[in-house]
């Protein structure tokens, strides 16, 4: 303001008075997502944020072409890859999760079949990367959805009970394939998962006891799997071949390691197996060599708190912060990265 002396006012929400003010921000974004999604082809952008509710852009010719969708505090968020205009988010708490059909104008509540209450804040939700109409979500157990029946069964029991799910991955590959992450550091896994009722069997050995982030299966294998910790001062990202059975850690070591900082995502690229990308709180680190070594990857991305990555393509990566918005990096074909960021960001 250029004129501070101005006179004021004592009203709350109402912008009277003298005083004026010129707005500086410059682009300056600090948007805090929990989770993001891109539709196939980069034509859509959703994102779930802390205290902001659902936003949404299409394309990013635009840093603050951004709308919000749904209020609250927005969750996780998983876009149909046939039909942009069909997504489903979440606010805090569980279950509450939402559907839309029209691209985010108008949403149907979508938790029928689901008894159980007590929840994460922020509950993960995945879709089936090979068959979109089925979609898992945790609170003490798993649940399955189908679309056909707009319905939520619980996917079997888990030992253990009184650990809230914190993260779930399906294989690419093969849809009864899934991992289960607890907030205590119990890892589970089915081999039928499409089964009226699946059986899970413990993989937590050799895994510390601390929170689990995030888990990504290998493209081609179903028992080739990673998990990441946000917990400090234990290991942050762990590697399998085994289907879980045994466990080895993958942060490396001194200047081609990850450092003790919270990781919060791992994605493993399409086209590329053996390149891992982990969200940390300093930003993006990436391994070339399935976790031997890593190294900082974040030209024109703040060195913050990234909370999720998402494939477009195997070409194209979106990483959503926890507190300076979406950025999308460029990868070069199957190769080293680019290191090359463009702003999405609200």
């Amino acid at each position: 303001s250029n004129n501070a002396r101005g006179r004021t006012s004592s009203s709350f929400c109402a912008l009277v008075g003298d005083i004026q003010w010129t707005n500086l921000n410059n682009d300056y974004a600090t948007t805090q997502f929990y989770h993001g999604d891109s539709a196939t082809g980069g034509e859509l952008f959703v994102g779930g944020s802390h205290d902001n509710g659902t936003n949404l852009t299409r394309g990013y010719a635009s840093f603050n072409d951004w709308r919000t969708v749904f209020l609250g505090d927005g969750g996780y968020v998983a876009i149909d890859p046939r039909d942009s205009d069909v997504f489903y988010v979440e606010m805090q708490g569980f279950p509450s999760i939402y559907r839309t059909d029209d691209g985010g104008h108008s949403f149907r509540l979508e938790t029928s079949g689901i008894t159980e209450r007590p929840e994460l804040f922020i509950s993960p939700l995945t879709m089936d990367p090979s068959n979109p109409d089925i979609l898992w979500t945790g609170g003490q157990s798993p649940w399955r959805y189908h679309r056909q029946s707009a319905r939520w069964s619980k996917a079997g029991d888990l030992e253990g009970n009184g650990w809230f799910v914190s993260a779930i991955a399906v294989a690419p590959s093969d849809s009864d394939v899934v991992y289960l992450g607890h907030a205590n550091g119990a890892l589970a896994r089915t081999g039928n998962g499409l089964n009226s009722s699946p059986s899970w069997n413990g993989r937590s050995a050799g895994l510390p006891r601390a929170y689990i982030s995030s888990i990504a299966v290998d493209p081609a294998d179903p028992d080739v799997a990673y998990c990441t910790y946000s917990t400090f001062g234990v290991p942050h990202v762990f590697r399998t071949d085994s289907g879980g059975l045994t466990w080895v850690s993958i942060d490396g070591e001194g200047d081609t390691g990850i450092p003790d900082i919270s990781v919060h995502w791992i994605a493993v690229r399409p086209c590329r197996s053996r390149q891992l990308w982990a969200g940390t709180e300093l930003g993006v680190f990436v391994s070339n060599d399935t976790g031997a070594t890593w190294h900082p990857s974040n030209s024109g991305l703040p060195r913050t708190v990234l909370e999720s990555l998402d494939f477009i393509d195997a070409h194209t990566l979106v990483a959503f912060t926890f507190g300076r918005g979406a950025f999308i990096a460029d990868l070069e074909p199957c190769g080293a990265p680019r290191r090359v960021s463009r702003r999405v960001r609200p």
